[in-house]
């Protein structure tokens, strides 16, 4: 039994998925949140397998909320279900540690499997949102910075050292060896590992 809560300031949406949910065997909705502050309490109470997190909420957004989450109950999984497919609202969510990001837009014969590769802690991407990442992969190296809050339009080297840049990427503080040496900033780089990237399972089930 898989079990979800629904984080979503819009009483339809919790209640058109609670419907939804309701008809699937191994699903279990365990709770309903309004906001971030409430996702975050009731994950703490509930314990459920898998979040279905809103980004914009009142009291606290939902990355804001997904990284708490993240830090503090790192058994449960967060699966993004937005309609916001900006490439800041998308790299926010997946550096609060995400498992997932969809739209609100997705039938329910992929969310129900997207939501079951969540649960195996498997990452599940939009089509859409998967073609925007690899799109910001493939810019130069000089565009890679762009993520970073308050850079330039036109970066020509790695933003200033920063506590308040996520830590897993590689930056001017933490070299890596093999560009250790240089001034140049370091390839950009998904911000999953290897091992949690999608099995073909899952890329087929979205």
């Amino acid at each position: 039994m898989i079990r979800i809560l629904i984080a979503d300031d819009h009483p339809v949406v919790r209640d058109g998925l609670r419907g939804m949910l309701a008809g699937e065997a191994d699903f279990e909705v365990v709770g309903e949140a309004a906001s971030g502050v409430e996702a975050v309490r009731l994950t703490e109470r509930e314990r459920p397998d898998v979040v279905l997190m809103d980004l914009q909420m009142p009291e606290m957004d939902g990355a804001t909320a997904t990284a708490e989450i993240a830090a503090r109950f790192p058994e449960t999984r967060v699966l993004v279900l937005t309609t916001y497919d900006a490439d800041a609202d998308i790299l926010r969510a997946v550096e609060a540690g995400a498992t997932g990001y969809l739209l609100k837009d997705t039938p329910r014969e992929r969310l129900f499997p997207a939501i079951r590769a969540a649960a195996r802690g498997e990452t599940v991407l939009a089509p859409t949102v998967a073609t925007r990442l690899v799109s910001r992969m493939r810019r130069p190296a000089t565009e890679s910075w762009s993520w970073w809050p308050g850079a330039p339009a036109t970066p020509t080297s790695p933003p200033p050292c920063s506590s308040a840049r996520p830590p897993s990427r590689p930056t001017c503080c933490t070299p890596s060896p093999s560009w250790a040496s240089t001034t140049a900033p370091p390839p950009w780089s998904p911000p999953w590992s290897a091992a949690s990237s999608p099995s073909p399972a899952a890329a087929e089930a979205i």
